[in-house]
Parts: structure tokens; C-alpha cells; sequence
């Protein structure tokens, strides 16, 4: 039997995905400075992992994209066990439901709008078709 290896950032991003997509962002902290906030009432789309980044895609178009140190992580928690636990180094916190997901040292953490290729010079809408006298 073959097992996949997954290293500890995909094995986040895969309780990530669990915990948060297609559901209502409840509360949501980020501790760092960022160029957007998170909004809440968004839902989470999708949950990206790229090397030791994951990206939290909101349905609103905001990313929030983490940069993990060797010892920075996602963990779940429930409200519950979360008000027992020490919260004062969790960088990011997002509430949905009953469930909260933190993320714990960092390296980077910022937001940004996601990739439309729709409003990008190059791939977005085609000009005028110059073979096409009508369109002179």
C-alpha cells in the first residue's frame, strides 16, 4: 500500500477545510497589521497550501495568507476548550459556528483581493474586432 506523505502544512490545510469552508465567518482577529479586514458574515471558499503558506479565500474576495515559521500552526478548537486555553499568542483567530480556528506564530500574515483575471489589463476583456468593418 502506498501511503501519501503529506507535510504538517497540508495536513493543516486539510483540517482547515473541515472546520471552515462554506461556513459564516462569525468573528474574525488578526493581531498584525493588515491591508484588509476580514468582514464578518463572509464564508470561506476554499483554503489554499503552498509550501509553509496557506491562503483562506473568503467568498467577498479578500485572502488571508499565513507564512508559517517551523514552529508557527493552525490549530481547531471549540468554544469551549478555546476560553480554557492561553489566546495571548494566537496572531489570527476566526470564529465560525462553534469552532475557532488560530493560527500561532506566524512568520507573515497579510490580506489581499484574490487574482480576477477579469480586471487584469491582459487577460481581461478582448478589444474591438479590427477584422470586422463594423467595429472600425
Amino acid at each position: 500500500m502506498i501511503s501519501a506523505i503529506l507535510t504538517s502544512t497540508q495536513r493543516q490545510a486539510a483540517s482547515l477545510r473541515i472546520a471552515l469552508i462554506g461556513k459564516d465567518v462569525r468573528a474574525a482577529t488578526i493581531t498584525e497589521d493588515v491591508a484588509l479586514s476580514l468582514r464578518t458574515g463572509s464564508v470561506v471558499e476554499e483554503i489554499r497550501a503552498f509550501g509553509r503558506e496557506i491562503e483562506i479565500v473568503f467568498d467577498d474576495g479578500v485572502v488571508l495568507r499565513s507564512k508559517m515559521s517551523l514552529r508557527g500552526s493552525w490549530k481547531i478548537f471549540h468554544i469551549a476548550d478555546w476560553k480554557s486555553k492561553k489566546r495571548g499568542s494566537a496572531k489570527v483567530l476566526i470564529q465560525v459556528e462553534n469552532l475557532i480556528a488560530a493560527c500561532f506564530d506566524p512568520t507573515e500574515v497579510e490580506t489581499h483581493h484574490d487574482f480576477d483575471p477579469r480586471r487584469h489589463p491582459l487577460l481581461g476583456r478582448n478589444g474591438p474586432d479590427l477584422s470586422d468593418p463594423k467595429q472600425i
